[in-house]
C-alpha cells in the first residue's frame, strides 16, 4: 500500500511507505517536499507528530507600503549636521550580532564613483592622445591601440619581449623591450 501526497505545488503523489518522513521530489515540477506517514499509524504517534507539514506561500511585498518606508542612506552620506545621539553601540547590539539587512527599495541613483587617476609608463605618458600598434617581427600589426589600452596589456603581462612597437608620432617601429623594458620577461632579449 502506497502513501498518497501532495507537493507544494499541488501535484497528487503517490509513493511507497518505505518513503514515509522522508524528503521527495514531484515528478511533475521537480518540487521537494517530506512524504506524511502513513494515515494507519497509532493515534498517539499521530498526535506526537504532524501527519501533513503546511506548505509555505510567498508573499510579495505591496509596492505602496515599500514606498513609504524611509530610504537607506549610506554611512558615509551623513552631513556634519546630523545629531549624533552615541557613539557606542547599544548593549543589545553589542551582545548579539545582526543579520545584514539589504534595502526593500533601491537607491534612486548609484552611488558616484571616485575617478582613479590612472599611472601611464613614462614613455605612454608624453602623449595620451595618440595611437600604438604592436607587432611582431615581420607580422602584421595589431589595431590601433589607445595609452589605456596599451597600459592595460602590458600590465598584464602581456609582452614577450620579441614584439615591435610603433607610435603614431614616431618615423620607425622600435623593438619593445627598448621602450618598455620593465614589462619585458627577463629571459627575453
Amino acid at each position: 500500500m502506497g502513501i498518497e501526497a501532495r507537493c507544494p505545488n499541488g501535484h497528487d503523489v503517490r509513493v511507497k511507505d518505505r518513503f514515509a518522513g522522508k524528503k521527495a521530489y514531484c515528478p511533475e515540477c521537480g518540487a521537494t517536499f517530506r512524504v506524511p506517514l502513513p494515515k494507519d499509524r497509532s493515534s498517539d504517534t499521530r498526535a506526537a507528530e504532524p501527519s501533513e507539514l503546511p506548505v509555505a506561500t510567498i508573499v510579495s511585498l505591496d509596492g505602496d507600503y515599500a514606498a513609504s518606508l524611509p530610504r537607506a542612506t549610506a554611512l558615509g552620506a551623513m552631513t556634519a549636521a546630523d545629531p549624533v545621539v552615541s557613539t557606542e553601540a547599544p548593549a543589545a547590539a553589542r551582545r548579539e550580532p545582526r543579520a545584514s539587512v539589504t534595502p526593500a527599495v533601491m537607491p534612486e541613483s548609484p552611488p558616484e564613483e571616485i575617478p582613479v587617476e590612472r599611472r601611464f609608463h613614462p614613455v605612454i605618458a608624453e602623449a595620451i592622445d595618440v595611437e600604438w600598434n604592436v607587432a611582431l617581427p615581420g607580422g602584421d600589426p595589431s589595431e590601433p591601440l589607445s595609452a589605456d589600452m596599451l597600459q592595460e596589456w602590458l600590465d598584464a603581462g602581456g609582452a614577450t619581449g620579441s614584439e615591435l612597437v610603433w607610435r603614431q608620432d614616431w618615423p620607425d617601429w622600435v623593438p619593445i623591450r627598448l621602450v618598455f623594458p620593465e614589462h619585458v620577461p627577463p629571459s627575453a632579449g
